[in-house]
Parts: C-alpha cells; sequence; structure tokens
C-alpha cells in the first residue's frame, strides 16, 4: 500500500512539474514534416505544413529568417486490424555549440519534444486534431517560457 502511494505521489507531482525545456526567444522556425505513414501523401503532408504555418504564424513567428530553428514533425503510423497507431513527435532542434573536453564542437540539440501516440478509425481527421492540440501545448509552454 505504501508503495502504491508513494507511485501515486510522484505521478501526481510530475504532473505539475515544469518542463525541462526552455522556449525563450524563440520564433523564428523552420517547418519539416518526416511521414512514414500509408495514409499520408504529398498533400497531405502539405495540409498538415499548412496548419503549423497559419497557427503559429497567427501567433507571432516567422519562418526561415537567418539562423532558424527547426520543427520537426516526425509522423509514422502501423495498422492494427482495422485502426491506424499514430505516433506524432514535435521536436525543436537548434544548432549549438557544445564544450567537449577543451574542444568547442557545433552539434544539434534538441531544445524541445513533445510526443503522442493515438489509435484511430480517421487517421488523417484525428492526425490533424492531435496536430493541433501539440501545437496549442507548444503555444502554452512558449508563452509561459517568455512571460507572455
Amino acid at each position: 500500500m505504501k508503495k502504491l502511494l508513494l507511485f501515486l505521489a510522484l505521478l501526481l507531482s510530475s504532473l505539475r512539474a515544469d518542463s525541462m525545456f526552455t522556449l525563450d526567444h524563440i520564433n523564428n522556425l523552420s517547418v519539416y514534416i518526416d511521414s512514414r505513414t500509408p495514409f499520408m501523401g504529398s498533400e497531405e503532408r502539405d495540409e498538415v505544413k499548412s496548419l503549423i504555418l497559419s497557427t503559429l504564424g497567427a501567433n507571432g513567428f516567422v519562418f526561415n529568417q537567418r539562423d532558424p530553428v527547426d520543427l520537426i514533425v516526425e509522423i509514422t503510423a502501423k495498422e492494427v486490424e482495422d485502426e491506424m497507431a499514430i505516433s506524432i513527435n514535435f521536436i525543436l532542434s537548434q544548432e549549438v555549440m557544445a564544450r567537449r573536453g577543451e574542444q568547442r564542437v557545433m552539434t544539434f540539440a534538441n531544445v524541445y519534444q513533445q510526443n503522442q501516440l493515438i489509435i484511430s478509425d480517421d487517421p488523417m481527421g484525428d492526425t490533424l486534431s492531435t496536430v493541433e492540440v501539440m501545437m496549442l501545448e507548444f503555444l502554452k509552454s512558449h508563452a509561459a517560457d517568455n512571460d507572455e
């Protein structure tokens, strides 16, 4: 019983924890859609990208200016009986200078990451809905980090 209570306490406290990512001063993005699904062709990828560009653009983000942060949206899916198991990953990746011993090395670091796994019988509709929800979470985190 004590183990269960401890587990629940840890779970509940982690739900209120701040994100380990910082989104300070990130407002210039380059958006990439990586889709490996049987239900998404180039038109559907363009639809996801348009949704992202319009939503983030309406919230003050600019795109493909000098030194943008890469926003990679990775969508993968597997068919399970009559439904699809869809994994959606939002990753912001930025080129940074890292110190390794006495050397300084240019590398990429993930500055934000969010994942969702959904089971769907309407894969494209549910993917668009989930991407919208994920963008709202991103915007909420961005606003909190930028005191908006």
